[in-house]
């Protein structure tokens, strides 16, 4: 073990991954998926998690609620479901499109992708004019964690001309990049449904049990594999 956190935390010097080696790339596919349909279905799930229906799902809590400023119920949330688990042909289609850009991105960055075990978890963002507010920038894994790791987007409505946003798409990139929510002026909400492609060694089952994990319950029955490539 080395110490390669400023905060003091140890990782692995196998964890050595250099995120920079190669320029950032997006990676993007083509949905087609009848996009009122999706934005009826999230705006039901957004209301089941808003009156706590949905399993997992607490009531709000200031201390463990994230991105509260953004006035999105569902990204509140984001720690209590996944939504790669909500039984809709569209989210089918999703994951199996994150799979194969998963697939491109570590062809590209040079990654063994079966060795990476790779887990995944998604959730989905409802933002409008009238509320106000939106997703400041940020990223999505500590940047002394050197793991390789993927983030992206799939654009329900969050299509316009100032933004190369296109709607029935599903981008990805490495993590490492802070992004934010660009200014909503239009009518109607705005819709995404986001999700993050991690390895199974910065989230195993043992460390769980084995950490002070108390505050943070989270990550227990959250994430889920990505299939092997046989």
């Amino acid at each position: 073990m080395k110490d390669n956190d400023e905060d003091g935390a140890n990782f692995p010097e196998s964890w050595d991954f250099d995120r920079d080696s190669k320029p950032q790339k997006f990676f993007e596919r083509f949905l087609d998926n009848d996009l009122d349909y999706v934005s009826d279905r999230l705006k039901l799930e957004y209301s089941r998690i808003e009156k706590l229906e949905m399993h997992g799902i607490l009531p709000h809590d200031d201390d463990k609620d994230i991105f509260t400023y953004s006035k999105s119920l569902s990204t509140h949330k984001s720690r209590e479901y996944n939504a790669f688990q909500m039984y809709y042909p569209f989210m089918h289609e999703l994951f199996s499109a994150v799979v194969d850009m998963t697939r491109e991105a570590c062809e590209y960055y040079e990654i063994d992708y079966n060795s990476e075990q790779w887990m995944a978890q998604a959730w989905f963002n409802i933002n409008s004019r009238e509320k106000g507010a939106k997703l400041e920038w940020h990223d999505h894994l500590d940047k002394n964690i050197k793991v390789p790791a993927f983030h992206g987007y799939y654009s329900v409505n969050a299509e316009m001309k100032v933004n190369d946003n296109k709607n029935n798409r599903a981008v990805m990139s490495m993590v490492g990049y802070q992004h934010a929510m660009g200014p909503w002026e239009w009518e109607g909400e705005r819709i995404t449904i986001a999700y993050d492609v991690i390895p199974l060694k910065i989230m195993t089952q043992e460390a769980f049990l084995d950490a002070d994990m108390k505050d943070e319950p989270f990550w227990e029955q959250h994430y889920f594999p990505l299939p092997k490539i046989y």
